[in-house]
């Protein structure tokens, strides 16, 4: 069982990354926050949400596991308009999610979670290259790269100090560079194996404008996301399978 209420904005900003890859997502609730896990049907994504008890307003929670779809979730949320709280109610036991804003009240049934496939675990260790800049800084390179192709090659270098990326299809290129004056924070160096811009572009839309990203990459490993929600008390992670892993 799940009771809470949270403010729109912060569920949103749960709801949204997930939502971005085609499937089911798993959902598991503990007395001292959820996590979300979505894989993508196309197994190249995994997309990660956690978000402590203080994330929401108010919070009462035992332990449970259950499949969601969180398209709903989203469809509900933008649907209603601005609201300050939204409620929520789950029952995994009898299957339902009763979501409440104002004297608006949609319950609709929950997933088995053998439905959510789990395919390749977000590595555990770092990776050899990081740097972190603002999400808006991508806004328009990363659609950009999206009308000129299909994937993208980042690059961290730590001498000079730049973030770039490269898009290069039969037609059509792109590429973008930001130097030490843009980027947070840059750390080791690396070519990231090309990563389908199907998963990242969407994610990248949703992302708040100020947050700050979080880039970890290696020249034949995954590519890895991570920003914080919720005022820092919850995090989103995103990992794209490199192309040809």
């Amino acid at each position: 069982m799940l009771t809470a209420t949270i403010l729109q904005d912060d569920f949103e900003a749960i709801v949204a990354p997930p939502t971005t890859l085609k499937s089911h997502e798993l959902l598991r609730v503990e007395p001292d926050g959820i996590e979300i896990h979505a894989t993508d049907k196309s197994r190249e994504a995994i997309v990660e949400v956690s978000a402590s008890e203080a994330a929401f307003n108010s919070y009462s929670a035992e332990p449970m596991e259950t499949g969601i779809n969180l398209s709903q979730v989203a469809q509900f949320l933008n649907i209603v308009g601005e609201t300050d709280l939204i409620q929520i109610e789950i029952n995994a036991e009898q299957s339902w999610i009763t979501l409440t804003a104002g004297s608006l009240t949609y319950t609709f049934s929950l997933v088995g979670s053998n439905t959510v496939p789990i395919v390749f675990t977000p590595l555990d260790a770092d990776q050899p290259a990081m740097a972190t800049l603002p999400s808006r800084k991508l806004d328009v390179p990363i659609e950009l790269a999206d009308i000129a192709g299909s994937q993208i090659r980042l690059r961290v270098d730590s001498n000079p100090t730049t973030f770039s990326g490269t898009t290069n299809n039969m037609r059509d290129a792109f590429n973008f560079e930001f130097g030490a004056a843009d980027v947070e924070r840059v750390q080791g160096s690396a070519v990231g194996q090309p990563v389908s811009l199907d998963y990242f572009a969407p994610i990248q839309r949703v992302i708040p404008a100020d947050t700050l990203m979080r880039w970890e990459l290696g020249n034949r490993e995954h590519v890895r996301l991570q920003y914080p929600i919720a005022n820092g008390t919850g995090t989103v992670t995103a990992t794209f399978a490199g192309i040809g892993v």
